[in-house]
């Protein structure tokens, strides 16, 4: 049986139907600040960043020369700095990484995870409840918008992400006031999920996680986020060359795509990370995410498939453990 228990599954329905919200504080979050700020991290993210307003955010790739995934960036753009996100722990790599390039540049790097709290609040009446809370008209934000805001007493930032599939808003404040966010939305009924309820909705809405599903052995091109997170009429960037030269003469070999199983799973234990995927006798990928979906009511999982295994419709077999399990790609 899963660990997707009853108190997990009330909170997906909350989550789906009303509203929840998921503490996402250990995510790594890094300000940059400095005259210069904008057109260094623009020289090594595949993302425009110069050309991207105060007030919004964009997401990009951070690469090697050779265009492989240093990380995954949620880039917001403020008047004074810019604020960077991105999966736990990565700030201890993210900032050698940068800081062995700035020369001239005026630009400092400071990383805020341990100071900043951050809040994920999602579900169709997320908009409405968090409006009230926050008393702000929340209606006509577009996704990425954001802005600085004062919440029970003390700063807070605000903004637009539909991150997982639905209406979802990211709420960041300094960490010494988590207890009283909590406890202020909880009020306005928007009570905390749990993390398998998390993980089953960012499968669900094709999410990725640096070190699960992508890495420093992944070209950005796999991942299929290339309509969100790059861009192909700025300036050079760190990793340019293999990405332009992808997308001009060739393709990637393999793709992260969302496969669910044929048949009903309920509550079925997810499959490991790394579990092998099969057309026939033919290995041709291997699953890096796996979860029960309550909205499905089977296994999803994401997982990375060699081109021409990967179109919508295929029929894979996952393999582990002396059972198969047969899944389509469907996403």
């Amino acid at each position: 049986m899963s660990n997707f228990d009853l108190p997990a599954l009330k909170a997906y329905q909350l989550a789906r139907e009303a509203a929840a919200a998921f503490d996402l504080s250990d995510r790594a979050k890094l300000r940059f600040t400095g005259k210069d700020r904008a057109s260094f991290l623009n020289n090594f993210c595949t993302n425009d960043v110069v050309r991207c307003p105060v007030g919004h955010g964009c997401e990009a790739f951070l690469l090697t020369n050779q265009a492989k995934i240093v990380a995954w960036l949620q880039i917001h753009i403020g008047a004074e700095a810019l604020f960077v996100t991105a999966e736990p722990g990565l700030a201890a790599k993210i900032i050698p990484y940068l800081s062995r390039f700035i020369v001239t540049e005026e630009v400092e790097i400071e990383d805020a995870t341990e100071v900043e709290g951050l809040i994920h609040v999602t579900g169709p009446a997320a908009m409405d409840r968090l409006g009230r809370r926050l008393q702000l008209d929340l209606s006509a934000w577009s996704d990425w918008q954001w802005r600085s805001h004062a919440f029970q007493g003390f700063p807070c930032t605000v903004q637009r992400r539909d991150w997982l599939g639905q209406p979802g808003f990211h709420l960041g404040f300094p960490r010494e006031h988590a207890a009283t966010v909590v406890e202020a939305l909880a009020r306005q009924d928007i009570p905390m999920g749990w993390p398998e309820t998390y993980e089953s909705l960012r499968i669900e809405a094709r999410v990725p996680v640096y070190g699960k599903d992508l890495d420093e052995t992944h070209l950005p091109q796999e991942v299929q986020r290339t309509e969100q997170a790059i861009s192909f009429t700025k300036g050079c960037y760190l990793g340019q060359e293999t990405v332009a030269r992808i997308r001009a003469y060739g393709h990637v070999n393999r793709m992260l795509v969302q496969l669910a199983a044929q048949e009903p799973h309920t509550m079925m234990e997810p499959l490991a990370a790394g579990t092998q995927l099969w057309a026939g006798e033919q290995a041709v990928g291997q699953i890096t995410s796996c979860c029960y979906s309550p909205r499905e009511q089977t296994l999803l999982a994401l997982a990375y498939v060699r081109r021409g295994f990967h179109e919508p419709g295929q029929v894979l077999e996952a393999r582990s453990l002396g059972q198969a399990i047969t899944f389509n790609r469907v996403g």
